[in-house]
């Protein structure tokens, strides 16, 4: 299901260097200084526990949007009727956003618990984010139909 962790290719390779840095800075503000900064949750008991209920409460801020996407998208689908975009007259959006959701929602919720972990092992965002960005943007850019995109309008 999920088209990840494939080799690079020469082209791919050099994709890999273009999106990481706005990915990166995706990831050290959004989901570092503000999962860690501005929105800190508190220690529990054990380190277990707070990891658990951090990577948990990280995971849902992180997920929240793509869910409601992913239902404003599919609900009305699944109850017969047209996909929601389609509905509201915005069939542009209808077509591979939704679908990448039922990759990206589950792989985010991997790298956000991830960047938990880092972050409650080093007390700082830097690793995390870097760790959680370069494995994001490798899935991005090795394991999906991205060549076959591009070369379609060389």
């Amino acid at each position: 299901m999920w088209p990840f962790m494939r080799e690079f290719s020469a082209v791919r390779s050099g994709y890999f260097w273009i999106y990481l840095i706005p990915a990166l800075l995706f990831f050290l503000f959004n989901g570092g200084i503000f999962l860690f900064g501005q929105a800190h949750p508190k220690d529990f008991v054990s380190p277990a526990k707070t990891q658990h209920i951090w990577g948990f409460k990280n995971c849902l801020a992180a997920v929240a949007g793509f869910a409601v996407l992913w239902a404003f998208q599919y609900l009305p689908f699944l109850v017969s009727t047209a996909p929601g975009f389609e509905l509201i007259g915005i069939s542009l959006f209808s077509g591979m956003l939704p679908l990448l959701l039922f990759v990206y929602i589950p792989e985010f919720i991997v790298l956000i618990f991830i960047l938990t972990w880092f972050y409650r092992k080093t007390g700082k965002i830097y690793r995390g984010s870097f760790m959680i960005t370069s494995l994001a943007i490798w899935f991005l850019t090795a394991g999906t139909a991205l060549n076959k995109i591009i070369s379609q309008y060389r």
